[in-house]
């Protein structure tokens, strides 16, 4: 999406998009091929475009009858559609881009290392070969989840511990008749269990972790958008954490709704400055 808004912003530039895999506009969120991994945020809030807030919700409209072939029966606001139609979302938008804009550019070489060679870049790709830029922005994507802490470290060399969670080959690996236990209970372990639940005919699946919490379910809301006017904010993400985390504990008590997405970027803006990102 960076590329896709410099290209917009200046169609004659010349942008190079690097992915050694090639999986331009999906990346691992969306590259998923499970119809069953769903966004964490309904359609009305997940636009490409913050001036066009309805971007994503049109296109969806636009490609109805496709996405009803890949068992996408609901279209709405609300609707919690399946991440690998989000790639085809922003793969399209990436496409336009390209079309429009002759400067951006794919390249699959992997790039392993930066150097600076007076006022540029030069950018050293695995293969040998060398690209000189003005400017390098590092979108690096989904890391993989860290190893967990473990006194003996030839844990991590058996064959029946798997840190890949979105890889075809590990998922093959779980099908089988053993027992599974899953490591963290967050919204990749509710990727694996939807899918052990649809591809795993035997044996039980564990989950430990430290809270013993799941994500919680979205949930229908009337915005109070009152709630924060007139608020002080604290001067830190941790403090505003915490302040967020007070005024949520408070509203359900009141069993009121005090959504959080309302808040303008302004306000944000007001409190920390350009420095929030």
């Amino acid at each position: 999406m960076v590329a896709v808004h410099l290209a917009r912003s200046s169609p004659k530039s010349r942008i190079l998009l690097f992915d050694r895999h090639g999986a331009f506009g999906r990346g691992v969120a969306y590259g998923t091929d499970d119809g069953r991994h769903l966004l964490n945020v309904p359609a009305e809030k997940i636009s490409a475009f913050a001036e066009e807030p309805d971007h994503f919700l049109n296109w969806l409209k636009q490609h109805r009858a496709e996405l009803s072939g890949s068992g996408v029966s609901e279209i709405s606001a609300g609707a919690f559609v399946p991440r690998q139609v989000y790639g085809q979302y922003v793969r399209e938008i990436l496409d336009q881009a390209r079309q429009t804009a002759p400067g951006l550019e794919t390249d699959k070489t992997d790039i392993v290392d930066v150097e600076p060679a007076g006022d540029e870049l030069v950018l050293l790709g695995k293969n040998g070969s060398t690209f000189v830029a003005s400017k390098v922005v590092l979108a690096l994507g989904n890391f993989g989840p860290g190893d967990p802490p473990v006194k003996d470290r030839r844990f991590f060399e058996s064959a029946r511990y798997l840190n890949q969670p979105w890889s075809a080959e590990m998922l093959r690996q779980l099908t089988g008749e053993g027992d599974v236990l899953i490591l963290g209970s967050g919204l990749t372990a509710l990727d694996l269990l939807v899918t052990l639940d649809a591809t795993k005919p035997r044996g039980m699946v564990h989950v430990v972790s430290r809270h013993a919490l799941f994500p919680q379910a979205h949930e229908p809301y009337q915005p109070q958008t009152e709630c924060f006017r007139g608020r002080m904010f604290p001067l830190t993400v941790a403090g505003l954490l915490r302040f967020l985390r007070d005024e949520v504990r408070l509203a359900a008590k009141q069993d009121i709704d005090c959504a959080l997405s309302w808040m303008p970027s302004a306000l944000i803006h007001s409190t920390f400055g350009k420095h929030l990102i």
